[in-house]
C-alpha cells in the first residue's frame, strides 16, 4: 500500500511539473498583476474535459483534460494555486492556465483530472477554498526565466501528443 501511494504521489509531481513548465516557458507572457499574497477565496467551481480537450486556452498551451490545471478570471498565468474541496477535505496544487470561469456564480473551472481527484467530477459543481501561493509562484517564475528550462519547453511544445 505505501509502494502505490508513492507511486501515486511521483506520477502527480511529474505531471504537475510537465504542465508547469508548458504553461510558463510556452504560453503567451501576461504581465504578473499585483496579487494580494493572502489571496483566498470560497465559492463553487466547476470543471471542463473532453469539449476543449486538445484546444488552445488563453495562455496559449494546448488543454489537457488529464493534467491539474485551473481556469481564473484575473490570476496571472503560471500561478500555483491550492484548491480544497469544502465536502470531502481532499486538496491538490493546480496551475492557472486559463480564463474563467464563465458562469457568475462561479469562482474557478478545473481540469477534469483535478475534479476527478477532488471528488466533485460526478457533481459537477462543488464548494470549494482557493488559496493563492505567491512564494511557489514567484520562485516558478524566476526558474522559468532560464534557458535550460526554455529548451525543454520548445522540445515539448513540438512533441505534444
Amino acid at each position: 500500500m505505501i509502494l502505490i501511494n508513492k507511486m501515486i504521489f511521483l506520477n502527480r509531481a511529474v505531471a504537475f511539473l510537465f504542465i508547469l513548465i508548458l504553461i510558463i516557458c510556452c504560453g503567451q507572457s501576461v504581465s504578473a498583476k499585483h496579487v494580494n499574497t493572502k489571496y483566498i477565496a470560497i465559492g463553487q467551481a466547476s470543471w471542463y474535459g473532453s469539449s476543449l480537450h486538445g484546444r488552445k486556452t488563453a495562455s496559449g498551451v494546448v488543454f489537457n483534460k488529464n493534467l491539474y490545471t485551473a481556469a481564473h478570471r484575473s490570476l496571472p498565468f503560471g500561478s500555483i494555486i491550492k484548491v480544497t474541496n469544502l465536502h470531502n477535505g481532499k486538496h491538490t496544487l493546480l496551475i492557472v492556465n486559463d480564463r474563467g470561469p464563465f458562469s457568475k456564480n462561479r469562482i474557478l473551472d478545473v481540469s477534469e483530472k483535478a475534479a476527478s481527484y477532488l471528488g466533485f467530477k460526478n457533481n459537477g459543481v462543488n464548494k470549494i477554498k482557493m488559496e493563492y501561493l505567491q512564494k511557489k509562484s514567484t520562485i516558478l517564475r524566476a526558474k522559468a526565466k532560464s534557458n535550460k528550462i526554455k529548451v525543454i519547453c520548445d522540445y515539448f511544445a513540438q512533441n505534444r501528443n
